[in-house]
């Protein structure tokens, strides 16, 4: 599959779902024209098509970025005439994959790519399903902290490949802030249906997972070691 196909059909998943929000600040604009400013918050992504959705714009996206790219700690602004419709916009690696998805651009909007501290993780969906919700938090955190993807957004079957930004491994204890308990996502003792015991979490670069098919199966895996080149494959 060529990557000009390969986007098409990328965008085409897109063109049909609602994106999750991704805006924040808004930078000054003119009362003519909408303005975009991403900003490539990562150490290491570079991201080279923005393909934006909207009023007078081609169906299938239009990449505004051209020949140019948005390297690490670097800032792109982007105009958009002012409409009664809402843009989205897309962001993809040279490889296609997502980098960003945000929705309601109707205003000045601010695009944060990664964030301090945050390290990059590709997630490599090569399962038949869509996936809608995607948690992952440090073994030793027993709080499965926010959705990733966004809740409105999906990782697509077979052909998704999507960053999302994770914390590092904290240095110490970890102080829960109530939100998602991981208690409540341990799975049961095949043998007699309690619950399993206290687990030894290993030192390192270990996260647990939580991720729901867009069908409302969950999938649930403890310490996983993510160092590296950072991958999840998921091929089930």
């Amino acid at each position: 599959m060529s990557k000009k196909v390969l986007l098409v059909s990328i965008l085409l998943i897109f063109l049909f779902m609602t994106f999750g929000c991704g805006g924040g600040e808004p930078s000054a604009g003119d009362e003519n024209n909408i303005t975009v400013e991403v900003y490539n918050n990562t150490d290491e992504i570079i991201i080279s098509w923005a393909a934006f959705f909207g009023p007078d714009l081609d169906e299938w996206g239009e990449d505004l970025l051209g020949d140019r790219v948005i390297e690490p700690g670097d800032t792109v602004k982007f105009l958009l005439p002012v409409a009664n419709e809402e843009y989205s916009l897309v962001l993809f690696t040279y490889e296609l994959y997502v980098v960003k998805s945000v929705s309601g651009i109707s205003s000045d909007t601010y695009v944060e790519v990664g964030g301090d501290n945050k390290l990059p993780v590709l997630v490599e969906n090569n399962s038949a399903k869509d996936i809608a919700l995607f948690f992952i938090s440090p073994s030793v955190s027993n709080d499965w902290g926010e959705d990733l993807i966004g809740g409105l957004d999906v990782i697509p079957a077979e052909i998704g490949r999507r960053f999302l930004f994770i914390d590092p491994v904290p240095e110490g204890p970890v102080e829960s802030n109530g939100s998602g308990n991981k208690d409540d996502s341990r799975p049961e003792n095949e043998d007699n249906g309690a619950e399993t015991e206290e687990r030894e979490i290993p030192e390192g670069s270990y996260y647990d997972i939580y991720y729901i098919y867009a069908d409302g199966e969950e999938v649930v895996q403890f310490d996983v070691l993510i160092e590296g080149k950072r991958t999840i494959t998921i091929n089930e």
